[in-house]
């Protein structure tokens, strides 16, 4: 099993593969254990700028086959490459004419032509692949809060920012503010590019910090919790709200709760995956990925970043469907609150 989920976090199953393991991972707590505990080893080589460790005790062997050289081979190696009467002599340090050195520096560069987008196309799919992994996790875990309330998944109520669905799964039990930390992180984002640098990670209160903390203080602390990963805000009815409950939907529905974040902007986009890729999961656990160029649609909702008023806020009725960032509040002085 532990192959199967290695192959499933290197994008390796196919569609029917995934959704076996997925419907595994759904009620084995275990399983999913397992899985975070594997996502945690591989997040530790994505770090780019970590420089690789010399040999073990690598000047201790060159000192001693120094000393163990007879003073033939000392005396060649000072030496160096000798000269020879029956040809044009060596031009340079190495020998390379500088006809040499142009043909090189050719060769050299029409190879990093061709290995540099390679890479470049390698690492972006490496890093897609991750992202959708943090998004499943996600909604595993806004799954089994929902099956503990009610069906509905985390609710983000008036007075209060988006980040407060990361302390109602850390006030759950639900997971560890480290390993939340991880999967709050697109590691193709710029947000992971300054983290990476820094050494630092995103700052998730643990239990004890939430339950003593101000609503103010809390609600500050929150407004950095997500910047990856938008969540889908309440819709509101006359004066009431609806909230999102779990369960399948119609099959030429896509029912979107968590994507990649936008920015503010009145324009789609997203800062993830070289702005040209938006990665959405519906409340159904189905992924998908959208081009920037034709972004996701809800019914005839165009636009799943903003309400129909061009704002980061509430949807307007329960065709305008709203994914914010962990900064985004609530509109307010509602007095009547309902689920659907």
């Amino acid at each position: 099993m532990r192959e199967q989920l290695i192959r499933y976090l290197l994008g390796e199953l196919d569609a029917d593969e995934r959704r076996e393991l997925r419907a595994m991972l759904r009620d084995n707590p275990e399983l999913q254990k397992e899985l975070a505990h594997l996502r945690e080893c591989f997040d530790t080589n994505l770090d780019e700028d970590d420089e690789p460790l010399p040999p073990r005790n690598l000047a201790e062997r060159t000192a001693e086959r120094v000393v163990d050289s007879d003073e033939y081979e000392l005396e060649a190696a000072l030496r160096g490459p000798e000269m020879h009467d029956d040809g044009d002599p060596p031009s340079g340090m190495l020998g390379w004419s500088l006809a040499d050195l142009a043909v090189a520096g050719g060769v050299i560069l029409a190879v990093s032509m061709l290995v540099f987008p390679a890479l470049r196309d390698s690492r972006d799919g490496s890093r897609r692949t991750f992202c959708q992994n943090n998004l499943y996790s996600l909604w595993l875990l806004d799954s089994r809060y929902a099956a503990e309330h009610g069906g509905f998944f985390p609710e983000v109520q008036p007075y209060e920012n988006t980040g407060i669905v990361a302390a109602r799964i850390v006030e759950g039990d639900y997971e560890t503010p480290d390993r939340l930390a991880v999967l709050l992180v697109c590691p193709a984002s710029h947000t992971a590019d300054v983290l990476r640098a820094t050494g630092k990670a995103l700052l998730i209160p643990s239990k004890d910090e939430i339950q003593r903390m101000s609503h103010d203080d809390l609600m500050k602390v929150l407004a950095h919790a997500s910047p990856c990963y938008g969540y889908r805000l309440a819709q509101r009815v006359g004066e009431d709200y609806a909230y999102m409950q779990s369960g399948p939907v119609g099959e030429s529905v896509f029912d979107p709760l968590i994507a990649d974040a936008c920015d503010a902007s009145t324009t789609p986009a997203t800062f993830n995956h070289r702005g040209k890729t938006i990665q959405v999961i519906g409340r159904d656990g189905s992924l998908k990925s959208f081009s920037a160029k034709s972004p996701p649609i809800y019914g005839n909702d165009s636009d799943i970043y903003h309400n129909d008023f061009g704002n980061v806020d509430v949807g307007i009725g329960l065709r305008d469907v709203v994914l914010a960032p962990s900064d985004a509040s609530l509109a307010v002085n509602r007095t009547v609150i309902e689920k659907r």
